[in-house]
Parts: C-alpha cells; sequence; structure tokens
C-alpha cells in the first residue's frame, strides 16, 4: 500500500485556495497545484491535506493528530507550514488575529477593513466583542504573547513526539510570520523584547530547539536569528523587476502564487533530502 504524506497549514497550504482579490482573471487567483501536491508526487506518496485558510496554528495540530490517529501506520510523511501564533480560534473554523482586534480596539481598523484574517471579521457584532474584550484593564497583553508563542511551540512537539515514537519523518516550517512585531500596536516600550527573554527560557522552547533537525527556518522569527516562508521569499512578488515572475499573487495578496508553491515544495524536499540523505 502506497503510503501517505499527511500535511497541514492555513491558506498557504489549503487545497481549491482561492484569492480574494477580483481584479485578476480566475486562472490567476488560484487552481493551482499546492506545495503538498507537488511535495506528494515527488516522493510517489498519496496526500492528505488538512489545510484550511484562517487556520490557527490549535485546529492545525488537531487536525494533523486526528489523522495520525485514523490512518496509524500508513503514514509515511508528515509536513506542516505552521500559521501565526497570535491567531485564536472562535466560532467553528473561523480564527481571529490579535493584530486585527488591537488596532480595532484602538480605533485603527485600516488592517482590518483591507486584508481581514477571514470573513467572520468584517461581521461587525463579533468584532465588536474582541475589542471590548482586549481594552478591558485587565487584558494582559503580555501573557497573550507569551502564551501563543508557547501554546505554538507545545502543538509542535505534541505531533513530534507521535511521529518519534512511530519512526515517521516529519518536518516543520512557518509560513507567515509567526507574530508581526511591526505592526503590532503595543510594540511600544518594551513589553514585546521582555516577553521574547521569556518564551527563549521556556522549557518548551528548549524541547523544541531539541528538534531543529527536522525544523526549516529554526526558530522562525528574525529577532530570534532563523526565518519562514515570508521572511525568505519576496512577499510582494518583485524579483527582477518583472512581477509576473515573483512569488506572491498580486500587490494585494501576498499568498504564494503557483511557482511560490513549487518553492515551498522544493524548501520541503531540500529538508527531506538531507534527513534520510536520497
Amino acid at each position: 500500500m502506497t503510503k501517505i504524506l499527511l500535511a497541514g497549514g492555513c491558506s498557504y497550504t489549503a487545497l481549491n485556495f482561492m484569492s480574494q482579490d477580483t481584479t485578476l482573471p480566475d486562472e490567476k487567483r488560484g487552481g493551482w497545484p499546492m506545495w503538498p501536491e507537488h511535495l506528494g508526487n515527488n516522493l510517489g506518496l498519496n496526500v492528505i491535506n488538512t489545510a484550511f485558510p484562517g487556520l490557527d496554528n490549535l485546529t492545525i495540530h488537531n487536525k494533523i493528530f486526528t489523522e495520525l490517529l485514523k490512518h496509524k501506520d500508513n503514514i509515511g510523511f508528515v509536513c506542516v507550514l505552521w500559521s501565526g501564533y497570535d491567531r485564536f480560534k472562535f466560532v467553528n473554523s473561523d480564527s481571529s488575529q490579535l493584530v486585527h482586534i488591537l488596532k480595532r480596539a484602538e480605533g485603527n481598523d485600516h488592517i482590518h477593513t483591507s486584508r481581514p484574517t477571514s470573513h467572520l471579521l468584517c461581521q461587525s457584532e463579533f468584532f465588536d466583542f474582541w475589542t471590548k474584550l482586549v481594552s478591558h484593564k485587565d487584558f494582559n497583553t503580555s501573557e497573550v504573547i507569551e502564551g501563543s508563542f508557547i501554546d505554538s511551540f507545545t502543538y509542535m512537539n505534541s505531533i513530534a513526539e507521535i511521529c518519534d515514537l512511530r519512526k515517521i519523518p516529519y518536518i516543520f516550517y512557518q509560513g507567515v510570520h509567526p507574530f508581526r512585531r511591526d505592526v503590532h500596536p503595543f510594540n511600544h516600550g518594551n513589553i514585546f523584547n521582555e516577553s521574547l527573554k521569556k518564551i527563549l527560557k521556556d522549557p518548551m522552547f528548549g524541547y523544541t530547539e531539541k528538534r531543529k533537525k527536522n525544523i526549516i527556518g529554526w526558530p522562525f522569527m528574525e529577532a530570534f536569528g532563523g526565518h519562514c516562508v515570508d521572511s525568505r521569499r519576496n512577499s510582494w512578488g518583485r524579483l527582477g523587476g518583472d512581477w509576473e515572475a515573483g512569488l506572491a499573487i498580486s500587490k494585494s495578496d501576498y499568498h504564494p502564487n503557483a511557482e511560490g508553491q513549487k518553492w515551498i515544495s522544493e524548501v520541503f524536499m531540500k529538508k527531506y533530502q538531507e534527513l534520510t540523505n536520497d
């Protein structure tokens, strides 16, 4: 029986992804093979792609975990392209990103209106609820920053532990920036820097560090000395001055286009060859 490549992620990975940039013709908005399909074809593996646009890392973990239980010995390879650490699930499968909520709470929601994380955020009654929550005097921004990192590292170690026990090769990479400190409204004073110090000392960071041979770009953030998909490609598609040669869909949509998907698969393939000495 042909083994399975089990893949997970958010919109950078999701099957049938279609850009919201309606100024483009349909063939440039989506419909191309995603990186797990390229990788599966190269390795001769059947592909189960659990990704869905807008997913938070807890849901990505849960979907991978479920398939690991369901298929047991038939899994031949696990690859996960993790999402932003500050995405939090609410209302079924939709998740919100803290930067949008905090921008709204400060009365500066241009990011919310121009590039919502999911369609649900356009429904103001839900967004207003979160705005009130983060505006509350007892809302602790530092704890949220630290917790979002440690939680995501916990999800990674959970999947890795199962793979190690079953001797399943696995590779993790980070798609979007884990935490965009350059656009977060609380990136003032020393809040983020103090949180980073605590994150680096947390045991869960150390457990993930020990598995770095299976991780591309660890520890993902440039502040840590790592990288992710968005920090290694030209997110706005300007390669050699030729827009069409870029790896992003358009100026208003930084999702990987068809060539970007091939590029991501090649990054995973290179790491796979390092692990297996193929």
